[in-house]
């Protein structure tokens, strides 16, 4: 269950990039570009980056083996030790992270986006240019 809530952050921000992209092909408009951006490097750090630096900690790892080994004794030991004398364990506390500045980021784009696109599907005679005779 929590994997699947650890995807919402990411999947979040990936709606934004789509609609980001969306409403930049609806308006034309070039703040769209930096929005879907924001967007684009939050989806990159929130997916790609993670998978980097856990391949380069593995990489890590196997070059100090040593290392390693030393801290699995530890850790043995550590165990041994809470099998002898345990203890009672505090609860755990859980934070459940919602992007809700994000999801509102979102619904507010979308909105503004199709608000534009109403507006442009509808011509409006106060947007004519008027000749002055």
């Amino acid at each position: 269950m929590y994997t699947l809530l650890g995807w919402i952050n990411p999947v979040v921000h990936l709606a934004g990039l789509v609609v980001a992209v969306w409403a930049y092909s609806v308006s034309r408009k070039r703040g769209y570009i930096l929005i879907a951006l924001y967007f684009l490097l939050a989806v990159i750090s929130l997916t790609v980056i993670p998978a980097i630096n856990g391949a380069r900690r593995r990489h890590w790892q196997a070059e100090h083996s040593v290392q390693t080994q030393a801290d699995e004794a530890y850790f043995r030991e550590m165990r041994l030790l809470d099998q002898k004398y345990p203890h009672i364990h505090a609860p755990m506390v859980a934070n459940i992270p919602i992007p809700l500045g994000a999801a509102i980021l979102v619904v507010g784009l979308w909105v503004l986006a199709s608000e534009m696109r109403k507006k442009a599907d509808k011509p409006n005679a106060d947007t004519t240019p008027h000749r002055l005779s």
